[in-house]
């Protein structure tokens, strides 16, 4: 009767750890979640900045390229 008590309760912690061991793993999981988004979201933000600022250079070095291009025609 002992070892049935025994296993009985081995189960039982096994069941235990594996159930506390998946909400652990859900936390995880949403925490990671949250996370990538907001990283996301900031990679996105950071790509949309430098296009900007790169549009206004490029804007800025045709500008540049043709008043050269200009006084070298004279």
């Amino acid at each position: 009767m002992a070892h049935v008590l025994r296993d009985f309760f081995t189960g039982s912690l096994i069941l235990a750890v594996l159930t506390l061991s998946a909400l652990a793993g859900f936390v995880l999981f949403l925490i990671l979640n949250v996370f990538f988004h907001i990283f996301g979201a900031l990679v996105i933000i950071f790509f949309f900045i430098s296009l900007i600022f790169f549009a206004v250079w490029l804007i800025g070095f045709t500008y540049r390229k043709t008043r050269e291009d200009r006084r070298e025609k004279k």
